[in-house]
């Protein structure tokens, strides 16, 4: 019997009493064939035999702090026409608060490696939809290569035209570099003075409209300038799934005493291997002059030394954006340097502060 455990993610057999949870999320995503009885019957079957290479499928259940947050399961001939030592990928997470925290990130590389080591594959494939761009990230980090589109591959729903799917693959386990789930979300919402910081939930929204009134935010992210209710939410949805697509933790600057959403703050921990991090922080002008950003920024170093790899965080500021230099060094950060044409925003090289604080 199959059982894998990563950092924070354990793959293992569904139990029974998990099934009708499982059948149930599956027809909410329209994953399988909703409504139809004998492929229910057949699923339910081939469920209860989760954890063993069974006719060629092996189907686990993806756990997290003991709670089961979705399933991912490898086919090979005979389930798929596939020929000898290759497996094709399926994952779904069931809800939409556990995605983008890195789970099924480290679900793919266990399961890809255990396929690897232990159960002869030469070849590990996976497709997704060509917009899915949040999976498409995450096999390009664990090492899948993209070999093509296959267009009109898979039906998206009644009256839907098929989607157009990528296939990646990896062939190899020295194909595939070694990665490193990101950092756990906090369990305790980092918190100094006035604001917490927290995830971002649709009800957010509104700060990203407020967000949008300034021009120059619209430079360096991705936010639109003026964006539209459906462009707002979109943006805010796209922020959860920071952590495990560029390994950057995305939160609210949230007033501790409503709740409200009043600015928008991340750490980026991509290059904490070697001890550094980035900060970056904006205000909705609503809520500017009240010292939000600083005491943010408080929290977020603050609670970058709780990550033991982390030495040093890092700010990129224009010398022109002295609010920006005020926050930073309210906050501890130190002036290191000037980096001249540091990199392009707007299509003009700029010139960037760099102020850093580096662990107690």
């Amino acid at each position: 019997m199959v059982r894998l455990e990563g950092e924070r993610v354990v793959l293992r057999p569904l139990r029974q009493d998990e099934l009708d949870a499982v059948l149930e999320a599956r027809d909410r995503l329209g994953v399988g064939a909703p409504g139809d009885a004998r492929a229910r019957a057949r699923l339910r079957r081939r469920l209860g035999r989760s954890g063993h290479l069974v006719r060629g499928h092996l189907d686990l259940g993806i756990e997290v702090d003991g709670r089961l947050i979705g399933e991912i399961q490898a086919r090979r001939d005979p389930a798929q026409t596939l020929p000898p030592g290759v497996y094709e990928l399926g994952i779904v997470v069931f809800d939409r608060a556990d995605r983008g925290q890195g789970h099924g990130a480290e679900a793919v590389e266990l399961l890809t490696r255990w396929l690897f080591e232990r159960a002869g594959a030469a070849r590990v494939q996976a497709g997704t939809a060509v917009d899915n761009a949040a999976m498409r990230r995450v096999l390009e980090r664990l090492g899948f290569t993209c070999e093509g589109v296959m267009r009109a591959f898979a039906p998206e729903g009644p009256g839907r035209a098929r989607a157009d799917y990528a296939l990646y693959a990896v062939t190899t386990a020295t194909d595939r570099p070694v990665t490193e789930p990101p950092p756990p979300w906090p369990a305790t919402p980092p918190a100094h003075g006035p604001v917490v910081l927290r995830a971002f939930t649709d009800e957010d929204a509104h700060l990203a409209v407020e967000l949008g009134e300034d021009p120059y935010l619209a430079i360096i992210g991705s936010l639109p300038a003026h964006p539209t209710a459906r462009q707002a939410l979109d943006w805010t949805r796209r922020q959860p799934g920071q952590l495990a697509e560029r390994q950057r933790f995305s939160f609210v600057i949230a007033d501790a005493g409503s709740g409200t959403a009043v600015g928008a703050i991340g750490l980026g921990v991509e290059q904490r291997s070697e001890g550094r991090a980035t900060a970056g922080y904006a205000v909705s002008p609503l809520h500017r002059g009240r010292g939000i950003a600083t005491s943010a920024l408080k929290a977020l170093t603050a609670f970058a030394w709780t990550i033991p790899e982390l030495h040093r965080v890092e700010l990129y500021i224009e010398p022109w954006n002295t609010g920006s230099v005020r926050v930073a060094e309210a906050a501890g950060y130190r002036r290191e340097g000037l980096l001249r044409s540091h990199q392009e925003l707007g299509g003009t090289r700029r010139d960037m502060l760099l102020y850093a604080a580096t662990r107690p």
